[in-house]
């Protein structure tokens, strides 16, 4: 069985229509059905987007914490996903994402 993530990656610095860049945001999420979301240099508070998208979708998201140290960008994740942060500079972020799946096993007859 294939296990995939739907990511989706925009710098919105140069978005033409930053005032209705979250709308166009949220439509991109659900109709691509998006389980991690990183935005650089989106300036607005990441927490009014995820709370829009909640009220808009069937599944909950959540902000991806920062340690105040990587300003630049900005990432939201489905919520079942446990996540790790692993390093932060200012300009970049790794972390660990970890979810779980149970596979039946298959009866070979």
């Amino acid at each position: 069985m294939c296990i995939t993530l739907n990511i989706l990656f925009w710098n919105t610095y140069r978005a033409k229509n930053k005032d209705n860049i979250d709308n166009c945001l949220i439509d991109i999420i659900q109709e691509k059905e998006c389980d991690l979301i990183i935005l650089a240099e989106y300036n607005k508070p990441i927490r009014q987007l995820v709370n829009m998208i909640n009220i808009k979708s069937n599944i909950e998201y959540k902000p991806i914490p920062n340690n105040g140290v990587c300003n630049k960008i900005k990432g939201i994740i489905k919520k079942r996903y446990k996540i790790e942060i692993l390093q932060e500079q200012a300009r970049y972020q790794i972390i660990k994402i970890e979810t779980t799946y149970y596979l039946k096993e298959e009866k070979i007859s």
